[in-house]
């Protein structure tokens, strides 16, 4: 389980890279659609692409922070369970 969950994180996160830089790219070439290929929303499509990339990515952020809030609240609260058993 652990395993699979890691790989659906590592997946996420390469999408949105993915979709960040070719966001990007399509933002930096926009005038060349709409110029040559009479497409004009090069733009828009640009910056749904680099804004979905910049969610996926910070979800995943997100949730790296929680993971690792959760870890140490398990240490946390092992700690404290043996001092109070010292008492």
């Amino acid at each position: 389980r652990r395993g699979l969950e890691a790989l659906r994180h590592k997946i996420l996160i390469f999408l949105s890279v993915a979709l960040v830089a070719s966001g990007m790219a399509i933002l930096q070439f926009s005038w060349w659609f709409s110029w040559f290929l009479d497409f004009e929303y090069g733009h828009e499509v640009g910056c749904v692409m680099v804004y979905t990339g910049f969610a996926i990515l910070l979800a995943e952020i997100a949730w790296a922070i929680h993971s690792l809030v959760k870890a140490m609240w398990g240490i946390v609260r092992a700690k404290a369970t043996e001092v109070v058993l010292k008492l």
